[in-house]
């Protein structure tokens, strides 16, 4: 099916209105309105699925309802596991890189280089071994967040470090909190799906959510 600008253009339109929404900088109280009756998110949803099902729709006449749902199931399975595994590789740079003590990343982590799994291939002088620099400007998105993590820990406070504090002492001298999905609200009946945990610490702050596996809206 040949592309159409117009869908492509309004789409692209709105993931840039939606990453100036969320980004903290002078335009987001400027951006973060509705496109008339709808958000930039809502119409970014309704044209990707409208772009979808005229795709699909056309699967559909031509070869059949289970040919449809079989590539609909497998574009949908691989677009998830792309997410998944993006998400694993934010959380695991983040965690490692803010975490106490001293993160070591191996040359190209911050690339997603591989090197197939080989994280001992010093003596190899192949393709596993050597740095594609063609990953910088094929990642950014991925570099860029790895510098931004570095920039802050950077600015943490290594007191904690030098003390060689554990974690429970560390939280310890911290301001505590629970929280349900409102603020300071804490719901410890059992059937309560959520529970989140704080600590504000200083010049640092530590915030640990164990949520619900269904999405909940927290206020």
């Amino acid at each position: 099916m040949k592309r159409e600008i117009e869908i492509d253009a309004a789409r692209g339109l709105m993931l840039v209105w939606m990453t100036l929404t969320h980004l903290p900088t002078a335009l987001t109280p400027w951006v973060n309105q509705p496109f008339g009756y709808f958000s930039a998110s809502e119409g970014f949803i309704f044209l990707s699925a409208l772009f979808t099902g005229r795709i699909y729709y056309r699967l559909l006449t031509r070869d059949g309802l289970q040919a449809m749902a079989r590539k609909l199931l497998l574009r949908t399975l691989r677009l998830y596991g792309y997410h998944v595994l993006l998400l694993f590789l934010g959380f695991g740079i983040a965690a490692h890189l803010l975490s106490l003590g001293l993160p070591m990343l191996l040359m190209g982590d911050e690339v997603r280089r591989t090197q197939l799994g080989n994280n001992n291939s010093y003596c190899q002088d192949n393709e596993t071994n050597w740095f594609d620099w063609s990953l910088l400007a094929k990642h950014a998105d991925v570099h860029r967040f790895v510098r931004l993590l570095t920039a802050r820990r950077l600015l943490r406070d290594t007191e904690a470090e030098r003390q060689r504090m554990t974690l429970t002492q560390l939280i310890s001298k911290g301001i505590r909190g629970w929280h349900g999905v409102k603020l300071n609200e804490p719901d410890w009946n059992k059937q309560s799906h959520s529970i989140a945990f704080s600590a504000e610490l200083p010049k640092q702050g530590l915030l640990a959510y164990f949520i619900f596996k269904e999405p909940l809206e927290a206020t």
